[in-house]
């Protein structure tokens, strides 16, 4: 099919059920040329080639949809993890600084400025306070993620195992990107 619609949601399927990003990818870029203002292929379009390891790539389909929904802040959040993963930490805080901006209610965007201090230089000061300041304000998901990313910058492996052995679906989703 020609569908916009159609060719996105077999690109999703294709990257996400068939776990063939490439082919899901022809389709998501397809359903762009077809209509390029639809910020959630674009975003879709992002993930895929993320998968694929094209870094910059799917920068340009996270800040494509960004512009066309800037009231959305997944697309942000997309781009901001993005950069954090390639090391881009400047870019990342930029980003980051934009969402607090932006959505100053959204506290998830409070965390990153721990995250960045953590991965300049290791120090951790302040941060397992912050998330449990937040803690009461998060869904189970969001505050399981926040200490799962905790964890892993400490280096606390125990404590990372047993995280993941109490909510591995939720994990599981959040270390994909997805």
């Amino acid at each position: 099919s020609e569908l916009p619609e159609a060719l996105a949601a077999r690109g999703l399927y294709s990257t996400y059920i068939a776990r063939d990003a490439a082919a899901g990818l022809k389709d998501l870029m397809r359903a762009i040329a077809l209509a390029p203002n639809d910020p959630d292929t674009h975003n879709a379009a992002g993930l895929t080639l993320r998968r694929l390891g094209r870094f910059d790539a799917a920068l340009e389909q996270f800040r494509a949809a960004m512009e066309l929904a800037p009231k959305e802040p997944s697309f942000g959040f997309r781009t901001h993890e993005t950069l954090v993963n390639l090391g881009r930490i400047d870019e990342a805080r930029e980003v980051s600084q934009a969402l607090q901006r932006r959505f100053p209610d959204l506290p998830y965007t409070y965390f990153h400025p721990y995250g960045y201090r953590c991965l300049q230089g290791g120090d951790l000061t302040g941060w397992r306070e912050e998330i449990e300041r937040w803690a009461p304000q998060l869904s189970p998901d969001d505050l399981a993620d926040r200490r799962r990313r905790f964890l892993i910058c400490t280096g606390h492996l125990p404590g990372l195992a047993a995280l993941l052995e109490q909510v591995p679906a939720t994990l599981e989703s959040a270390q994909n990107g997805d």
